[in-house]
């Protein structure tokens, strides 16, 4: 098997050849092609600096709870941690995050990744009350909530990504860890973006969920990755998480 080193710098040629990340295994725990890369599995606030860059998730308001090997946010709105990427109409990037909601919901909406309100933003998000309660991607001003083809149980672990690429086409990508990728480009206009940065949990939706999430793993990208290789990423996130005792299905 062939041995490549990562050097650290890159080429703008869009025509040069792309090795795909299902053909990639990292002598690393981490993606180092991210923007950062988070694992919480040391139980306390060392656990909120990348391990890729060292880039640190911000505090938007209280700390999360921290457990043995994730931390715990609310629902409501204004406890997210913050990344230092702010949202924007232009948007080219990846979300992927390995989450629960720890408890049965009502009919609210848990917030896993993002930034939204009722008029702007976008995320990846869980919604309507078990055993429907099912996953999608949003995107204001650009698209309606996209189902992801699958539905959602309290206190099981799943992998989640959303990716977009506004630079030109409008196009919006998602995964649910287990299920078909979904696709689709924007129908209903230009995308309205968030005001502020992009978070894990819930930044500013006003949600009336009655329970808490649960993220073991969150991964940045800054370019849109293609639905293979987010298949490819769910595949090594699944290895990596059940070797810290986290079954993601």
């Amino acid at each position: 098997m062939p041995l490549f080193v990562m050097l650290p710098i890159s080429v703008a040629d869009p025509s040069l050849p792309v090795v795909p990340l299902a053909d990639i295994d990292y002598m690393s725990d981490y993606d180092p092609t991210s923007y950062d890369h988070w694992i919480f599995r040391t139980g306390d606030a060392q656990s909120l600096t990348g391990l890729n860059k060292a880039k640190t998730l911000a505090l938007q308001g209280d700390a999360p709870g921290y457990g043995a090997n994730y931390i715990t946010l609310p629902s409501a709105a204004g406890d997210a941690l913050l990344t230092d990427m702010q949202d924007n109409a232009n948007a080219t990037d990846t979300l992927c995050v390995v989450a629960r909601f720890s408890a049965p919901a009502n009919t609210g909406i848990n917030v896993f990744a993002g930034n939204l309100n009722s008029t702007q933003g976008g995320a990846v998000f869980a919604s309507g009350a078990e055993p429907g309660r099912a996953a999608y991607i949003t995107e204001r001003g650009a698209y309606s909530s996209t189902p992801l083809g699958a539905t959602m149980t309290h206190d099981t672990w799943y992998f989640l990504a959303a990716a977009r690429d506004f630079s030109s086409a409008q196009v919006l990508r998602g995964l649910v860890g287990g299920a078909a990728g979904v696709e689709s480009n924007a129908s209903a206009g230009a995308y309205a973006p968030a005001d502020g940065p992009i978070g894990l949990g819930n930044v500013q939706f006003a949600s009336n969920a009655n329970n808490t999430i649960d993220v073991a793993e969150f991964i940045v990208y800054d370019r849109a990755l293609s639905l293979p290789d987010l298949a490819a990423v769910y595949a090594a996130s699944k290895q990596r998480m059940a070797a810290i005792g986290i079954p993601v299905v």
